[in-house]
């Protein structure tokens, strides 16, 4: 793991604030914020805000599951164990968070009508604040929370019903021949390294319609991941032109689509939710015409009946009028926030990887903090920063890459055990545990 650059500078405010956040010294606001999603991003705002507010996490399933291992969790089952745990476990006696395992059906600006779901009633939870964290779903790593959808894969609220169906998806494995894998991007990727190395005798298929692996890294990345699988007998099928598939099993690793329904249609674009820069969900107002078109329409009414001078050189015919300018505003009165995959910020490409997910977390929660005027003086709200991207991607269990934007830093078994390290102290964090939590405290 590698510190925000953009931060060095205020590396001794930092300290300070990771020490006011884990000693319980932090003054109590008696608000309510709701917390929508439980991955890493919804975590770490009740994580942040949980001292000075009562936190109400809803999930719509019982336990959390960090995503970027299950690759490995459907080639070793086991796995799954070591990168879950239930809510339940956590959030209440740890954390000090309230939980309820619910789909919320509908958000209002200062309540959230949930699903319970073990009695299939619903409830309507008040907040003062609330943080959408919902995130996105591709397949079998973010299986659907869509109700209308019954085709798998879908949620698994339950975490043994998820450790079952991974283990009947290695019995599967067990019997193919050949695999294909479609997208050739990180998950791909990584998938695609797990079964070539615990199948070395199947014959596994990549394919993209990009003509390289790993597009969105830098050439260096690419060129050592797209060496390491031909060595280990991948085929790669790269670019337009695809032959026809004789796959006994195939997994689609493309395709990320937002988790977004509880939201007005006027916050979202694309299905993605629009938020400011600090993170406020924003919602698209009426069309305002721009000023030549508001003083056109407020010509005279004499000019309107008739009796209007001829048009002069400077006058604009009306086909050439401005177009009407879009203007958006804070949805809930700023008061609602939005983090993590399913967000979209205009003017900025936002990774979806944990790291920004948290990054954003930590905006969300300075700025409910500093709207509460209860944080430290030099905790004022925040914009989310840009900073060069972080990717560590596995390549089997004793090789991988770690690249830093442009740059392709480590390579090797050193990547590989810089992933394992990264896996590990985050699911400590995640559970609350303090050598976990103050490594990455130092990190965000």
């Amino acid at each position: 793991a590698v510190m925000n650059m953009g931060r060095a500078a205020t590396l001794p405010l930092d300290v300070l604030s990771a020490a006011r956040r884990i000693l319980p010294n932090a003054p109590y606001s008696g608000k309510n914020v709701c917390v929508i999603g439980g991955g890493p991003g919804g975590l770490l705002c009740a994580h942040r805000l949980r001292q000075s507010f009562n936190v109400t996490v809803i999930d719509a399933k019982e336990y959390f599951e960090m995503t970027p291992s299950v690759p490995r969790a459907v080639v070793k089952p086991s796995h799954h164990r070591v990168v879950t745990f239930r809510y339940e476990d956590v959030l209440p006696s740890r954390m000090g968070v309230n939980f309820l395992a619910g789909r919320v059906l509908d958000l209002k600006e200062d309540s959230a009508t949930v699903q319970v779901h073990h009695d299939d009633s619903e409830l309507n939870v008040k907040f003062d604040y609330a943080i959408i964290a919902t995130g996105s779903e591709t397949g079998i790593w973010k299986p659907s929370m869509d109700p209308r959808q019954s085709t798998a894969p879908t949620l698994q609220r339950r975490k043994e019903s998820r450790a079952l169906e991974l283990i009947r998806m290695q019995e599967k494995l067990k019997s193919c021949k050949t695999v294909d894998i479609i997208g050739a991007g990180l998950v791909g990727v990584e998938l695609a390294a797990e079964l070539a190395y615990y199948y070395p005798r199947m014959k596994v298929v990549l394919r993209d319609l990009q003509p390289t692996v790993l597009p969105v890294l830098p050439p260096a990345a690419q060129a050592y991941a797209q060496d390491w699988l031909t060595r280990h007998g991948v085929r790669l099928s790269l670019g337009p032109e695809q032959d026809e598939s004789e796959a006994d099993l195939t997994f689609s690793c493309v395709g990320l689509k937002p988790h977004s329904p509880i939201l007005p249609e006027s916050c979202l674009e694309n299905g993605w939710i629009r938020v400011s820069k600090t993170l406020e969900v924003q919602q698209l107002c009426e069309a305002v015409s721009s000023p030549e078109v508001a003083q056109e329409d407020a010509k005279p009414q004499a000019e309107q009946s008739g009796d209007a001078p001829e048009q002069t050189t400077e006058q604009k015919p009306a086909a050439e009028k401005e177009p009407d300018l879009i203007t958006t505003q804070s949805f809930g009165d700023g008061r609602i926030f939005a983090v993590g995959d399913a967000v979209q910020l205009d003017g900025a490409a936002i990774p979806k990887a944990i790291y920004w997910a948290e990054e954003m977390a930590c905006v969300a929660a300075c700025n409910i903090t500093a709207k509460e005027g209860i944080g430290a003086s030099w905790e004022t709200e925040r914009e989310l920063q840009m900073s060069p991207n972080l990717v560590c991607c596995s390549l089997g269990p004793h090789d991988g890459l770690f690249t830093i934007g442009e740059n392709l830093v480590t390579t090797g078994p050193p990547a590989a055990v810089q992933k394992a390290v990264i896996e590990q102290t985050k699911m400590s964090s995640l559970r609350d545990e303090p050598l976990g939590r103050l490594i990455w405290e130092l990190v965000h």
